[in-house]
């Protein structure tokens, strides 16, 4: 395209140079003013050559017109000598015409390239420093800590993506920084720190935009120029919430676990006097008749020291869990005898307790005993849900890794507080309640691999999912 550009311009000043040459030529040697005119357009080609083609086309253009025009001047035109040397002079103008407009047009080529490089290594200049603001931007974004940058006012100069996301949008361009981001003293430091492990960092609780409350862990370091100067701070801090939550699970496990110990110690040594005051009780009964008021009495004995015995029995199984006996199991047919005996227990018909399934069960890997335990500890909660009115529903279903077994009743539901804590050891909403039956389920689906979880129904009442491990061929 730059070749085609040139060849044209090269183009016009030739036919330029031809026209001009051929009027001088054709036109009658007597018509001076027109011959004067003429070669006063030399200078046209001239003047285009010298800016289009730099120093050496004006010198060029000037030379070849001096060349071509010289014939006419020699042979045709016979003039007086003044007139004659007016013509020489002005063939010596051409040229220096051409070298001076040579000259300033090769000046004004050089400044433009030279303004052209400039400007590209501005252009490109301005492109690095773009890349390297997208590069950083797109760093600052991928970290999972928050980065915010403030001036010398506490005001937010910069956000990334991850301090919206712990903290929500309030984190703003201009906005002021909130306290905990704010540098402070040494002293006032120390007070605000919940975990004061390291002199730079500090653990504070602050609110999301939503409301909820979150622990972070917040360093602050101050920003400086190229020249040394304070610009403001950078703020970098990182969502300790699940830490924090994890170390008091921790800390409660612990004290489980030790509460554990000492129960299980408790419940065996009281488990031997129980069977020998019920052998008692049962001998006493005996001497008195049935419709004896110490026969009454006796039998109620005798009945507690059956409750405390069951008590005793599921302190021990939360504290010291059984290993489990894993084996291949028949779900359909574990259900159905977990369901019998929860009838005999309950005396709730069929109409009560529906079972819906299919001729496709899948097998799975658990100990029978345990989930049988499980499941008529969910049944019989969903039965005193549902009281007598309702009806308690038991669904299978599976996915790519579990088969799964719903117990669905149309009860009053939990509350949003209870699910929180339900399977939470010692926690329960019933005054006869001890709060172990469904720890100790949860306990036992884990250890045969499996999970338990709970929801309310969109209708009412709630749905227990117990998750049992799945067989693959």
């Amino acid at each position: 395209m730059l070749k085609l550009d040139l060849k044209f311009r090269l183009l016009i000043i030739l036919v330029l140079i031809m026209f001009i040459t051929i009027a001088h030529f054709s036109t009658d040697i007597s018509v001076h003013n027109i011959h004067h005119i003429y070669r006063r357009l030399y200078y046209i080609p001239i003047i285009l050559a010298s800016f289009w083609f730099g120093l050496w086309g004006g010198v060029y253009c000037a030379l070849f017109i001096s060349v071509i025009y010289l014939p006419h001047l020699l042979f045709q035109h016979r003039a007086a000598f003044f007139a004659q040397l007016n013509m020489y002079l002005e063939v010596v103008l051409f040229n220096l015409i051409g070298l001076i407009t040579g000259l300033l047009a090769s000046a004004q080529m050089k400044e433009k390239k030279r303004y052209q490089l400039t400007a590209l290594e501005l252009e490109n200049n301005l492109k690095e420093i773009k890349d390297l603001q997208i590069f950083n931007e797109n760093i600052l974004n991928s970290i999972k800590s928050g980065v915010i940058t403030v001036d010398t006012n506490n005001r937010i100069t910069l956000v990334n993506s991850a301090a919206k996301r712990i903290l929500g949008d309030s984190l703003i361009k201009g906005a002021v920084v909130p306290k905990w981001g704010q540098q402070i003293e040494r002293n006032e430091l120390d007070k605000e720190c919940l975990t004061a492990n390291r002199n730079d960092l500090k653990e504070v609780t602050v609110l999301q935009d939503n409301g909820m409350e979150v622990v972070i862990e917040v360093g602050i370091a101050e920003l400086r120029n190229h020249i040394g100067l304070i610009m403001g701070n950078v703020i970098v801090f990182t969502d300790h919430t699940e830490k924090v939550e994890l170390e008091r699970q921790l800390a409660r496990a612990a004290r489980l676990s030790e509460l554990g110990e000492m129960a299980a110690g408790i419940a065996h040594e009281i488990r031997n006097p129980l069977h020998s005051i019920k052998g008692t009780a049962e001998i006493i009964c005996e001497d008195f008749k049935a419709s004896d008021r110490k026969h009454s009495i006796t039998m109620i004995m005798i009945n507690e020291i059956d409750r405390l015995n069951n008590l005793v029995t599921d302190f021990l199984t939360f504290a010291r869990p059984k290993e489990p006996t894993i084996i291949k199991v028949d779900l359909y047919d574990l259900i159905l005898r977990t369901l019998e005996i929860v009838k005999f227990k309950s005396g709730k018909s069929d109409k009560i307790i529906e079972f819906v399934t299919n001729d496709n069960i899948p097998a799975c890997y658990v100990d029978p005993e345990q989930i049988k335990q499980v499941f008529i500890n969910i049944v019989f909660n969903a039965l005193e849900a549902v009281y007598n009115n309702g009806i308690v529903k038991i669904n299978i279903r599976e996915d790519s890794t579990y088969v799964i077994v719903d117990v669905i009743d149309n009860g009053t539901g939990i509350t949003e507080e209870c699910i929180e804590k339900i399977f939470t050891p010692f926690f329960s909403n019933k005054d006869s309640g001890v709060g172990l039956g469904l720890s100790i389920s949860q306990k036992l689906i884990e250890s045969n691999n499996g999970k338990i979880s709970v929801e309310n129904n969109v209708n009412g009442g709630c749905c227990f999912s117990i998750y049992l491990p799945l067989i693959q061929e």
